[in-house]
């Protein structure tokens, strides 16, 4: 399996990544303490994957800055 901090195209992960380490949405949500059924507590959840997904690209990009100054 190849690393993807080193890829040359970032290609985000799904949002099913993130709920299979919690064991599924519900328990994800639940892990946040937050409630599946709660509209608001819903957009909460999914903005907190949404912040994964940013801190994940921003590390990547941080990755291929410093591979590109290493070939230098």
């Amino acid at each position: 399996m190849s690393d993807r901090r080193f890829s040359q195209t970032y290609r985000p992960k799904s949002n099913e990544y993130y709920y299979e380490s919690f064991g599924g949405w519900t328990n994800f949500m639940h892990s946040y303490g937050l409630k599946p059924w709660n509209e608001s507590d819903v957009e909460q959840g999914k903005q907190i994957v949404e912040d994964f997904k940013r801190q994940e690209k921003s590390e990547w990009e941080e990755a291929q800055r410093g591979a590109a100054k290493s070939r230098k």
